[in-house]
C-alpha cells in the first residue's frame, strides 16, 4: 500500500491499474510551494522553471475542482 497524491496516480487509478483500498483514510491536504531567495528581480531560469511548473499542474488542479472536497487532498497548489 502506498500513500500519494491522486494527482501523481489518477490515470493508474482511471485504467485499473491500482484499485483505492481505504478511500476514507486520505491524507491531509499537502501544499505545493516554490522557495527561491529573494532578489529585486528573478532569473530568467527561475521565471521559466515556474510557468512549466504551473502549465504541468493545473490540469490536475482543474481536474481535482470537479471532484468533491473529501477526494481533492493532496492537491492544494497556494
Amino acid at each position: 500500500m502506498i500513500q500519494i497524491p491522486r494527482f501523481d496516480i489518477q490515470h493508474l487509478l482511471d485504467s485499473g491499474q491500482l484499485v483505492e483500498v481505504m478511500p476514507t483514510y486520505r491524507a491531509a491536504s499537502m501544499p505545493v510551494s516554490l522557495l527561491y531567495p529573494h532578489r529585486r528581480q528573478r532569473s530568467r531560469r527561475l521565471a521559466v522553471f515556474h510557468e512549466w511548473f504551473e502549465v504541468l499542474i493545473q490540469p490536475h488542479l482543474d481536474i481535482c475542482n470537479d471532484l468533491p472536497l473529501e477526494q481533492r487532498k493532496g492537491l492544494v497548489l497556494p
